[in-house]
Order: C-alpha cells, then sequence, then structure tokens
C-alpha cells in the first residue's frame, strides 16, 4: 500500500486508484523502498534487513524458480536465480543473509551472502542433517534469525516418518545444526509447546 497523504491518512494499494484504507495507527512517513520488476511473479516472499541493506526471496511455486534480491537504498545490487527451490526463507545474522530454500528433492540449502563485501554468494551448501528428502509435505517451514547472534539461526521444519516438527539451530559458518526441540505427537500442530 502506498500512502497518498489526503485528509486522515488514507491508504491506497499499489494498483487500485478507487479503494481507501484506513491508516495503520502506529505507521509514519512510510514509502516503497524498492518495487519487484515488471512481469515478475512470485506465489511466495521473504524478507531480511541488516546493514543497510534488505534481501527480497521471491518464489514462483508452479515453476520452482526463486529469485533473490539483494537491495540499497531502493537499487538493486545483487540477483541471484535458483530453479530447484520450491520455497525460500532469508534471515540476517549479523551483517549476512542466510538464503535458504527448500528443494524439489525435499532437502534444505542454502547460499551466504555477506554486506561487507557486497558481491560474494556462497554456496550452495546442504544443511547438515536435511539432506536426503529429510523433510516432507506441505507443512509450511520457517527460519528467524537469533537476537543478539552474529553467528546462528534457528529453522523450523516438518520431517518425515513419525509425524514431527523439529527446531534446529545453525551456525552460519558450517551450517553444522544442535536440534532444540522435537515434537513426536500425531496430529500435532506448530505452534504446541513441548510438555517437557
Amino acid at each position: 500500500y502506498t500512502y497518498t497523504g489526503l485528509g486522515i491518512a488514507a491508504w491506497k494499494g499499489l494498483f487500485d486508484t478507487t479503494v481507501s484504507y484506513a491508516a495503520l495507527p502506529v505507521a509514519t512517513d512510510v514509502e516503497i523502498y524498492w518495487q519487484a520488476p515488471a512481469g515478475f511473479y512470485a506465489d511466495s516472499h521473504d524478507v531480511a534487513y541488516t546493514n543497510g541493506f534488505a534481501c527480497v526471496c521471491a518464489t514462483d511455486v508452479s515453476t520452482t524458480n526463486t529469485r533473490v534480491f539483494i537491495i540499497r537504498d531502493g537499487v538493486t545490487m545483487q540477483t541471484l536465480s535458483i530453479v530447484t527451490w520450491r520455497a525460500a526463507r532469508v534471515v540476517a545474522v549479523g551483517n549476512n543473509f542466510v538464503i535458504m530454500g527448500r528443494t524439489t528433492g525435499n532437502n534444505v540449502e542454502g547460499y551466504t551472502f555477506d554486506t561487507t563485501a557486497n558481491t560474494v554468494w556462497a554456496g550452495p551448501t546442504s544443511f547438515n542433517g536435511l539432506t536426503g528428502a529429510a523433510i516432507t509435505g506441505t507443512t509450511g517451514w520457517d527460519a528467524c534469525s537469533i537476537p543478539g547472534s552474529t553467528t546462528e539461526f534457528l529453522l523450523a521444519v516438518p520431517r518425515p516418518g513419525t509425524p514431527r516438527m523439529e527446531v534446529r539451530r545453525y551456525n552460519i559458518a558450517t551450517f553444522g545444526a544442535s536440534t532444540v526441540w522435537t515434537n513426536t505427537s500425531v496430529g500435532v500442530v506448530v505452534g504446541d509447546e513441548p510438555t517437557t
């Protein structure tokens, strides 16, 4: 949405000139930072920000094509195209972005981008413990940075076999992991808390 600056802070959809939306009560000085290239289609997006850079991952599920954009001051600085990912996530870890994807073979692999070098992609690297059809189903998965950490992040994934979700803590240098939590209950949903 874009802020029109009129009256009681009307908002308009970017491509909708006839509909007004109520302003968000805590948002001020909102602007469009970046917009995907014309004609680009994606089913899902993820975004992270660090060190003055934004990283946007956009996936077209039907073509298993993910495009990654590194943006600074609204200008695309770097792009990466990956044609084997069904879904992508990005997290900021220190001055780096970790871009990870769920492959068509149900593995997880990742790239890193160092914002201090501004031109260096490293990867793809398989995630320790998440190769050989290590994740399953169409259940969602997600990742997040760990506040204060410049080297680690968390990843939550659905695992095959006994229905379960698993949260793993990864190190950016090696993609080595330790399991933080596993839920092996049948029929459990994401968000259930462990009982032990």
